[in-house]
């Protein structure tokens, strides 16, 4: 769904899988070493209310739907 720096470093992810749209998670990812590899450092359940996943289902819905573009 969105990408956003962390103010702790990194990036943070919000992730809607199109097969189970009623979660939301949020994963942070830091680049490491000299080589700059990433590494998930915190996977989590998002804090969104029912009434939240609703209204992103309504406004998101042909995102959620699109399976060609989706990754």
């Amino acid at each position: 769904m969105s990408r956003d720096n962390n103010m702790f470093g990194g990036t943070l992810i919000t992730i809607l899988f199109q097969d189970r749209p009623d979660k939301v998670f949020i994963a942070w990812v830091y680049s490491e070493g000299n080589e700059k590899k990433l590494t998930l450092k915190g996977l989590s359940l998002a804090d969104f209310s029912d009434e939240d996943i609703r209204r992103i289902k309504v406004r998101y819905r042909k995102l959620i739907e699109d399976k060609s573009h989706a990754m």
